[in-house]
């Protein structure tokens, strides 16, 4: 195959790698460092193309996703601009000395269904890029993993993949990419 253009290429060889790949790569106990890899590469070699692109997938709502079952059914967001700006709003209408023991913090914590794609993947992506991911293992077989993201010290996003999850969520950024490109 000649080389044309470089995000293209690599996302469709991803989704070939995956494909054929992938039980060969599950026998040898290495395919969760293999679909880390995979989802790491089409995050980053996507990522300038889908942020600068409109009315696409990735400007969409976790929950109005065609596929909404390839992502993984493990997630939470913490909207911490929502929740401070509430407390801002607190602070700014009240005396301190008036708030002491009657102050509400009201954090909207979700299941990231109101997030849109392209925020869920930057999430992911901060997680790795900053080491913020674990080995979830039974019987010393990894599962999956989580990964999380961490705002001002605070932990504000955290999902879980299972393998399987890991490697549909893979190829459905893939071909959802290669849909706009």
């Amino acid at each position: 195959m000649t080389p044309k253009n470089y995000n293209k290429d690599f996302v469709q060889n991803t989704i070939y790698v995956l494909n054929k790949n992938f039980e060969s790569i599950k026998k040898q106990n290495l395919e969760v460092t293999f679909l880390i890899n995979c989802l790491t590469g089409l995050i980053i070699t996507t990522h300038e193309k889908i942020g600068t692109t409109k009315n696409t997938v990735f400007n969409m709502n976790l929950e109005e996703l065609p596929n909404y079952n390839k992502l993984p059914s493990k997630r939470a967001y913490l909207n911490y601009n929502k929740g401070m700006t509430k407390l801002k709003d607190q602070l700014s209408k009240h005396n301190l000395l008036d708030l002491i023991g009657n102050l509400t913090i009201d954090f909207d914590i979700s299941d990231c269904s109101d997030m849109r794609l392209i925020e869920f993947l930057n999430k992911i992506r901060n997680g790795i890029a900053h080491q913020h991911i674990e080995p979830i293992d039974h019987n010393g077989q990894w599962e999956g993993i989580k990964v999380w993201n961490i705002k001002d010290k605070v932990k504000n996003f955290e999902t879980i993949f299972t393998v399987e999850e890991l490697k549909d969520f893979s190829i459905f950024i893939a071909e959802k990419y290669l849909q706009i490109n």
